[in-house]
């Protein structure tokens, strides 16, 4: 998955937060992060994540 922009409006959160949304673990949202499956930005080397956008991808997964 290609780099997103931010918008700036958007608050960014740690991969524990999508984790603890999504209900699986922090090891499992990395790995759907490096597959690409969600997006996420690099922020000082740590893994970060818009939760409305992996919530959006998410859902329109879901329905394909």
């Amino acid at each position: 998955m290609e780099a997103a922009q931010v918008a700036p409006d958007s608050p960014l959160v740690h991969i524990d937060v999508v984790a603890e949304v999504l209900g699986v673990s922090s090891r499992t949202v990395r790995r759907m992060a490096d597959a690409g499956e969600i997006p996420h930005y690099r922020v000082r080397g740590q893994a970060k994540f818009d939760l409305a956008e992996v919530l959006a991808v998410l859902r329109v997964g879901a329905q394909s």
